[in-house]
């Protein structure tokens, strides 16, 4: 009868322990993310001037050549400003011309030369200035890649701010990996952690990749939402120059090593953390 009783009281005991020891067992932290294909150096593309937006050249994610013409700005207030500069300077050309022919003849004249002189040099510095600005009204890429931006529709008539970027132009081969990680996901991620993306358009062929770095905070995303901003270069550069720019799919982020009852308890234990304060 006490073997019995024995038996009866085994079965749960060993149940817990191997509950316990389950709980126990070592495992990899890791944490799911949305992540995005972003450029590694993209080339901002900013307004010069205060103006509107005139016209868009380009489409999104053409291909763009260095030099090549990619958006203009309204340059009628410019060229205004520059045909006023012209005719002021044709008139200190003429008083600058007089004020010689008088000073040949009259020592009095001579006084008034310089002041003439640089006024014809201001002048000539206004018709220099208000030129280069009707020329950077015409906003052109510095190097070779793809136009990225929104609908061309929505920069047409826009006001813009001196240094406000309309597009970027980036090399299609120079790709890395953004994953923005939720306040309430974050992990300690340590250096050089490994990662894998799940692209939405092949979702079976997971690319390799590598931790860069890790924003120092959260930042709030496109929802409204806090995160932590990690970057990520692709293992096989081969895959970094198929990617294209842009696509976006989910990347499984890998930490350090902890228990697994940490790890099954580490939300509950950080919003309880959060209610006490601690």
């Amino acid at each position: 009868q006490r073997l019995r009783r024995f038996a009866r009281r085994r079965w749960p005991m060993l149940a817990a322990a191997a509950a316990l020891a389950l709980l126990a067992l070592p495992v990899r932290q890791s944490v799911l993310a949305p992540a995005e294909i972003v450029p590694r150096a993209p080339e901002a593309v900013r307004a010069p001037l205060q103006g509107v937006v005139d016209s868009i050249e380009v489409k999104p994610n053409e291909t763009v050549a260095a030099g090549q013409l990619l958006a203009r700005l309204d340059a009628r207030e410019w060229q205004g400003r520059l045909e006023s500069a012209r005719q002021a300077l044709a008139i200190a050309e003429a008083e600058w011309r007089q004020g010689q022919q008088q000073a040949l003849f009259d020592e009095r004249s001579k006084a008034a030369l310089a002041l003439l002189r640089g006024k014809r040099d201001q002048a000539v510095a206004d018709v220099d200035y208000y030129a280069q600005a009707v020329e950077r009204t015409q906003l052109r890429a510095e190097r070779a890649g793809i136009a990225l931006f929104d609908d061309p529709a929505d920069w047409i008539g826009k006001p813009v701010a001196v240094g406000e970027r309309i597009m970027m132009v980036a090399d299609p081969r120079d790709a890395e990996l953004e994953v923005l990680v939720p306040v309430a996901d974050a992990i300690a991620l340590p250096d050089a952690a490994p990662a894998r993306l799940f692209l939405n358009a092949a979702p079976t062929a997971p690319v390799a990749a590598t931790v860069l770095r890790v924003g120092y905070r959260a930042a709030p995303t496109a929802d409204g939402t806090l995160a932590y901003r990690v970057r990520a270069r692709f293992d096989s550069p081969e895959a970094a120059g198929a990617l294209r720019v842009g696509l976006k799919g989910t990347a499984k982020l890998y930490g350090e090593r902890t228990v697994l009852a940490v790890y099954l308890l580490r939300r509950p234990l950080a919003t309880l953390r959060v209610w006490l304060g601690v």
